[in-house]
């Protein structure tokens, strides 16, 4: 999401104030835990009437996770398959909301202008492999490839977390996340 908006800011920035919005992952995308300030982060959203999106794009490359999302903050909760059922080149997904907004997707899928083939390739993975396919296949390669590196591994399969050493990646302002997708494929193939 900071690669779309101009105008974001952390959570930590600022306090939440009226005609904001809230894009939250859950699983969140530094550790695929919910994120420890999101109930906080919802209960300020309700009283201010501020739009709450969670954005569940790691769902299914997660170990152990659950998250109720009927908090009546949360106006909208979208999935992605790009991660959880392998499908980045389809860019297959779905939008979950409480009411029909006038965004491009809603306006597509008025005038059944849908992405149908990747619909049903995203229906076909679904059906194959469940949300723990992956986490369930891949964790003890995760396991592997950060002890041998040195990181701790995180519940999210392609995620692990660095030391000082890693400061570079700091990319939330509270983790330095390190993707290991690459290095579980290289494990998977015997490359290292």
């Amino acid at each position: 999401h900071m690669r779309v908006f101009q105008d974001w800011l952390h959570l930590e920035d600022e306090t939440l104030k009226e005609n904001d919005y809230v894009i939250m992952s859950a699983p969140f995308c530094s550790t695929g835990e919910v994120h420890s300030q999101l109930f906080n982060v919802l209960e300020q959203a309700e009283k201010l009437k501020v739009p709450v999106l969670i954005d569940c794009a790691y769902f299914g490359t997660v170990s152990d996770f659950s998250i109720d999302l009927n908090h009546p903050a949360i106006e909208a909760v979208c999935f992605s398959l790009t991660k959880g059922t392998a499908l980045g080149d389809i860019r297959s997904g779905m939008r979950l909301c409480r009411e029909e907004d006038e965004g491009p997707i809603s306006q597509q899928n008025r005038f059944n202008h849908t992405v149908l083939a990747a619909a049903k390739i995203g229906l076909y993975m679904m059906k194959r492999f469940g949300p723990d396919y992956i986490p369930e296949k891949y964790k003890p390669l995760q396991i592997e490839v950060c002890e041998r590196a040195g990181i701790e591994p995180q519940k999210c399969i392609h995620l692990a977390h660095g030391g000082s050493d890693w400061d570079d990646f700091k990319i939330d302002l509270l983790f330095n996340r390190l993707g290991i997708r690459e290095l579980i494929k290289a494990k998977r193939k015997g490359e290292i």
